[in-house]
C-alpha cells in the first residue's frame, strides 16, 4: 500500500498515517499473547490495506523474529539482541517498530534511516 501510493505520487497523509498505526497497535496487542512473531510483520511489506480500506497484517512465519530476511533493519535493539523474544515485554520492541514505519509512511522512500 505504501509502495503503491508512492508510485502513484501521492504521499501517506498524517490522517492516514495515525490511522494505519492505531488499527496496527489494535491488531497487535490482539494477536501478541498467542503469537509474538506478530512483531516481525510490522514492517511497510507487511501491512497492507483491504478492499474495505482497512490495515491488515500478513501473516506471521513462525520463528522468524525479524520478518524477511532483508528486512533487519526493522529489528528493534531488543530483538537484535535476542531480548525482545527471551522477554514477556515486547513493548520496547513494538515502540521501535511503530516508529520505523511512522518515519517511512512519512518518506516513502525504502531507505535505511540509520
Amino acid at each position: 500500500w505504501i509502495w503503491s501510493r508512492r508510485e502513484e505520487g501521492r504521499l501517506v497523509s498524517v490522517f492516514e498515517a495515525a490511522y494505519v498505526t492505531q488499527k496496527m497497535l489494535l491488531l497487535v496487542e490482539v494477536l501478541l499473547p498467542s503469537c509474538p512473531e506478530v512483531i516481525s510483520v510490522l514492517q511497510p511489506d507487511g501491512i497492507f490495506i483491504d478492499h474495505e480500506e482497512q490495515p491488515r497484517l500478513r501473516k506471521p512465519l513462525p520463528g522468524k523474529s525479524a520478518g524477511w530476511d532483508e528486512q533487519l533493519k526493522w529489528m528493534s535493539p531488543s530483538e537484535a539482541s535476542g531480548e525482545a523474544h527471551s522477554s514477556k515485554d515486547l513493548w520496547p520492541a513494538l515502540c521501535f517498530r511503530i516508529g520505523m514505519l511512522l518515519y517511512f509512511m512519512n518518506d516513502g522512500q525504502p531507505t535505511d534511516p540509520y
